[in-house]
């Protein structure tokens, strides 16, 4: 008669793989082993998460791809897949950890083969939490670039008032100078002052553009 097996597990949240695990219990479908078991529902997990680790990755090349032709507003999708990828990295790896323990330790509750599986899940999910920090600094580099064009472009939008600040202020002055209601201001007794100095802001505004033009390219 075969030794009969006990099997307890506890779960904090509802998880697919152990229902399906289960569900091939209830069809007739069980391991012959505590073994068994352990590399089944290790199976299931890893097939789980495959997919979903892809996705982010394909996610982020889309958001790459949109960052790279400029498009605004990619923040919010940008921390989205990061605080995905970082939760699922969190538990990829613990699973990674405790099958690399598993496949090494030295106990009869797996057979030569369930070991050679337990590898081969272990370099899978190796592989899974290889693929998540690449996604999670392929993300940062794309907040980074974000963050590089946002400031480049803050730059330029100051440079370009700066300029237009060192245009008008000249210009400004005079006309604020000769604009006070006081005694002495020269032209008032002529007719062509009015044309003389406005002929002069044009000299000295041409002169100014000439002199930024000159700055601006070197």
């Amino acid at each position: 008669m075969g030794r009969a097996w006990l099997i307890i597990s506890v779960t904090k949240r509802r998880l697919i793989s152990l229902e399906k695990v289960r569900a091939g219990f209830d069809a007739g479908k069980a391991p012959v082993s505590p073994g068994g078991f352990l590399v089944m529902l290790s199976a299931e997990l890893t097939e789980r998460m495959e997919p979903v680790s892809a996705s982010l990755a394909d996610d982020i090349d889309d958001i790459e791809d949109r960052a790279f032709l400029g498009e605004n507003g990619l923040g919010p999708e940008i921390a989205s897949n990061r605080r995905k990828t970082v939760q699922l990295r969190r538990f990829v790896a613990a699973q990674r950890d405790a099958l690399f323990k598993l496949a090494g330790v030295e106990i009869d509750l797996f057979t030569l083969m369930q070991r050679s599986r337990l590898r081969e899940l272990s370099d899978r999910v190796t592989r899974l939490v290889e693929q998540m920090d690449e996604v999670k600094d392929r993300a940062q580099v794309v907040n980074d670039e974000i963050a590089a064009q946002r400031a480049e472009t803050l730059a330029r939008v100051s440079f370009v008032l700066s300029l237009a600040g060192v245009f008008f202020l000249p210009l400004g002055f005079l006309t604020g100078l000769l604009g006070v209601n006081l005694g002495g201001i020269p032209g008032t007794d002529s007719p062509w002052a009015f044309t003389v100095f406005c002929a002069l802001l044009v000299a000295m505004g041409v002169v100014l553009a000439v002199v930024m033009r000159r700055v601006r390219l070197g």
